[in-house]
Order: structure tokens, then sequence, then C-alpha cells
């Protein structure tokens, strides 16, 4: 039998042997007997002791090897978590000091713009209000040619103030945190078609032109409100500075399977001064904005929807000849090539 293991004795095999098992380390003393006559307890006894060795990972340096192991790597864990967490507490800050700014700037301009708002729609409601007497006073005299003529300015003028007040509704809706800006995918001729059919009677009285030019089909996956804006705005911006010439919208392919939409005028072009502010502004759009009265208000709306677009504009204009307005980055998915359109 194996004293500290159990009190049982084991007979011995045919091969003289005996198996223990299940041995954990430490001291045992292995016992021996046999009958040395014929009484009831007269055997014959001898003893070994014996001393069964831990395996490596029952050692005590294996133990302290591991303790200091889950040490280090509690102590690591920690330092992870708290590199994360700081980190992430700078993150949060940036995008709350970001936020700030841009509340900053959009309350400053949303005051700036409300007060541009009523001074700018003071003096097309006053052409339209002169409008209405001269057209009534044609009326009364049956000049029906002229009321025609008048009629059809009231027409344009009336057209126009509705879609400042409309790209300025939408303008105050996107700077609004809830506002949820859905993009659709549609086909960018049908945009650019609608734009002909509102601009045609307002660029015929400058004697001005539009035409645009696709090198394919392109079915572009944006928010079509803020897009048709920014192409509104550029349009009229353009018929504003042109007359007796060319608007043109070209649309090709870009890189990253996206298109180029490019604006371009034959006008007046802008001064150096102007395309420097307008180029500040682009670069500072998230910065505190000034805008002053008679400053080009349609810019801001263009700039700020293109950011929101996900896609960015490029200004570049020289004086007495043109302007020339690009905008990269619109997502747009390619059909089928076509040959060259002009409407």
């Amino acid at each position: 039998r194996l004293n500290g293991l159990d009190s049982t004795w084991q007979p011995l095999k045919e091969d003289n042997t005996v198996v223990f098992n299940n041995l954990v380390h430490g001291k045992y003393n292995l016992q021996f007997r046999k009958r040395a006559g014929f009484g009831f307890n007269n055997f014959i006894t001898t003893e070994i002791l014996l001393s069964v060795k831990p395996l490596f990972y029952q050692t005590i340096y294996f133990k302290a090897a591991l303790v200091i192991i889950l040490f280090l790597l509690v102590f690591l864990i920690v330092k992870l978590r708290y590199a994360y967490l700081v980190k992430r507490n700078k993150a949060l800050e940036q995008e709350v000091e970001q936020r700030t700014i841009h509340l900053r700037s959009a309350n400053h301009l949303k005051e700036k713009i409300l007060m541009m708002v009523g001074h700018d729609l003071q003096s097309p409601l006053h052409f339209l209000g002169s409008l209405s007497e001269s057209n009534y006073d044609a009326l009364m005299s049956k000049e029906h040619e002229k009321a025609g003529l008048i009629s059809q300015e009231m027409k344009n003028t009336t057209k126009k103030i509705y879609a400042f007040v409309d790209e300025f509704n939408l303008w105050a809706r996107v700077q609004d945190e809830r506002f949820n800006l859905k993009k659709t995918s549609f086909p960018l001729g049908t945009v650019l078609s609608e734009l002909q059919l509102f601009f045609k009677e307002i660029l015929e009285l400058r004697g001005n032109k539009f035409a645009f030019t696709m090198s394919r089909e392109f079915e572009v996956h944006t928010n079509r409100d803020l897009l048709k804006a920014v192409l509104r705005n550029l349009v009229d911006n353009a018929n504003k500075h042109t007359r007796n010439g060319v608007i043109n919208i070209d649309c090709s392919e870009d890189k990253n399977e996206t298109c180029l939409i490019r604006v371009s005028d034959s006008g007046n072009g802008m001064s150096p001064e102007v395309l420097n502010r307008l180029k500040e502004l682009i670069s500072n759009r998230d910065g505190i904005v000034t805008i002053e009265p008679g400053s080009r208000l349609g810019y801001q709306f263009i700039i700020d929807f293109v950011a929101r677009m996900g896609a960015s504009v490029m200004i570049d204009s020289e004086k007495n000849k043109g302007t020339n307005v690009s905008i990269h980055g619109i997502t747009a998915g390619i059909s089928v090539p076509k040959m060259l359109q002009d409407h």
C-alpha cells in the first residue's frame, strides 16, 4: 500500500507489479508485507520512502510567474482602457467645440441673413408693386401689348421671389440638427431640364441663352432639393452678371464614381477682391463668417448646400471674362454612353 494515497493493501500482479494512479506531488511511504507463518496477523513488512516531483505548472515559480503575468495583463488592460477613454474624451471635446463654433456661426449668420432678407426683398416687392400699377394703367388705357409685357415681367419677378424664399426656407431647415438629409437616386438630366424651363423667360429678358452638355446620362445619388437649389443659384448669379451671352452647365465623369458639374458664363466676371472673399468663405465654412448687406448671399447657400451634400466647390473667375464654378464629388451611377447632347 501507499501511505499518503490510501490505506488499502493492493495485491501484486503475476508480473510482481502494482499500479498507483493519480499521484499528486509530495512525499509517500510505499509499504510491502508478506506472511511469516500461519498466524492471523503474522506479517513481515518493509517500506520505501518515495518523493513525487511537481509538474512545471505546479511549481511555486510557475505560479509566481502566472500571478505576475496576470498583474501585467490587468495593468495593460487598464492602461489601454484609460488611453481609449482619454482619446474618446478629446474627440468629444473637439466635436463639442466644432458644434459650438458651427452653432455660433449659424446663429450669427441667421441674424445677418434675417436682416438681409428683409432688405433684399424690399426692392423686388417694390418693383412688383410698381409693375402692378403700370399694368393697371395699361389695362385702363387698353394698351394690351404693353400690359402683356408687364405681366410677363411680373411673372418672372414673382418666380424669382418664390425661388429665393424657397431656398431660404430650405437653408433654414438644414441648419436644424434634426433635419434628415435624405439622399435619392435620380437622372441629372431631369433637373437640368427643369432649370431650363424655369429660367427660359428670365434669361430671355437679358438676351442670355441656357445650354447644358452631358458626356453620358448620369444618375446621381444625393439630396435632390439641395442640388437643384445650388444649380438654380449658380444660374441666377450667372444671369445677373451676363447680358447677351451663354450660360452653360457641363456634366462629365470625375474620379471615384462621381461626376463633375461645371457652370460657366460669359459675363462680367468677378474682381480679385470678390473672388478672394468667396474663396475664404469656402475654406472657412465652419468658422464665423461675416455677411454684410450687399454681399453675394446666393453663394452662402451654394457653399453650405454643397458641403452638406458631401461635395466640394471651386470658383474661377476673371474680370470681364466670365465665371466658372465647379462642383466635385457628387456620387453618380453612369449608364450607357450616348451622343453629346446640347439642349
